[in-house]
């Protein structure tokens, strides 16, 4: 379900990686076993100051791959609910330090119900405990409740949600943070169904964090981030249990981060 980036990782908008029919999940269905690659390559040649203007940003490029691994079942005729493991990986590339490693994990459950056919309603809960490598964790456990849709209206599909991220606290400072702010973020796809194997479709991803504190308890001057990012990109489905999506995103506003300017992935198989 949703993808929380974690500011661990860099650049990178909550739940950016999904695609069309993200949660178009199944109806009166035999459990299903799947697995999903998510990954993205972003250009971090610009960043948002405070005021929002852009300059020259930390160079280089920020690479990861998210691996997810669900199980979905169905408690009725339109219930259902999916247990899921995912582990990112990243690659900071271009500018010191030149790393690469196994980011903190994430588990959740999902619940989901479906009053009609062609529409999907759910909620899911993400924990991600602070079990990746130093460099790429977030050093705390962060819990991510999130709301999602889903609706297919003819040849068009609209997918969505809306997530906040609540980290714990560091309980002593890490580099200067002692409570990072909860992150708000929401996400949308429109996508129209050209042929069955091939939907052309429009992104949109906001993501806002309040002001962290440090160690004496103090709002940390500059630390609000913003950012608004739109694109567009494709989905193709070779046959009926895989689909492979890609697509372009460019931020449109910001502040306090690092420009969106980024290449989408997707690939799904089920069994």
């Amino acid at each position: 379900m949703s993808i929380f980036s974690s500011s661990a990782i860099a650049a990178g908008m909550p739940s950016a990686v999904i695609a069309p029919h993200e949660f178009d999940l199944p109806l009166k269905f035999k459990p299903i076993s799947e697995f999903v690659e998510y990954g993205y390559f972003n250009s971090d040649d610009r960043t948002y100051a405070v005021d929002g203007s852009t300059s020259k940003g930390p160079d280089g490029a920020t690479y990861v791959g998210i691996s997810k691994l669900a199980y979905l079942a169905s408690l009725g005729d339109r219930l259902g609910y999916e247990i899921e493991a995912l582990v990112p990986l990243t690659k900071v590339a271009g500018r010191e330090p030149n790393d690469s490693g196994v980011g903190d994990p994430i588990f959740a459950p999902v619940l989901w119900f479906k009053p009609t056919d062609n529409t999907t309603i759910g909620a899911d809960l993400l924990v991600q405990p602070a079990w990746g490598q130093s460099k790429f964790s977030a050093h705390n456990l962060v819990v991510t409740p999130t709301l999602f849709y889903d609706a297919n209206v003819s040849h068009v599909n609209v997918d969505g949600d809306i997530g906040l991220s609540l980290p714990s606290s560091h309980g002593q400072a890490i580099n200067d943070v002692k409570d990072p702010a909860e992150t708000a973020f929401a996400n949308v796809r429109v996508a129209y169904a050209l042929t069955s194997k091939w939907s052309p479709y429009l992104s949109a991803d906001w993501q806002y964090t309040g002001k962290a504190r440090d160690g004496m308890d103090n709002a940390i001057n500059n630390s609000r981030t913003r950012e608004f990012a739109m694109g567009a990109g494709a989905m193709w489905i070779p046959f009926l249990a895989s689909s492979l999506s890609m697509s372009y995103s460019h931020a449109l506003s910001g502040a306090n981060v690092v420009q969106t300017d980024a290449v989408y992935f997707r690939y799904v198989y089920s069994w």
